[in-house]
């Protein structure tokens, strides 16, 4: 499922918190609408680097049969 949210302002991520954390229908507001993700794909992913550093290298195969 997919959540869209129209949100924005200091308090956005605070609401999305209390929407995940609360997952009654009847808690969300009405601008909230929940898709099926049919269709969907993954387009980019954006990391830190400074939180995920750089994998080790990883040997040639020719260098695995010495």
């Amino acid at each position: 499922m997919v959540l869209h949210a129209g949100l924005s302002g200091p308090d956005a991520l605070l609401v999305v918190r209390q929407l995940l954390q609360n997952p009654s229908k009847h808690n969300w507001p009405g601008n909230v609408t929940v898709v099926p993700a049919c269709g969907l794909y993954l387009t980019r992913v954006q990391y830190n680097p400074e939180r995920h550093p750089a994998p080790p290298e990883v040997p040639d195969d020719d260098e695995e049969e010495r």
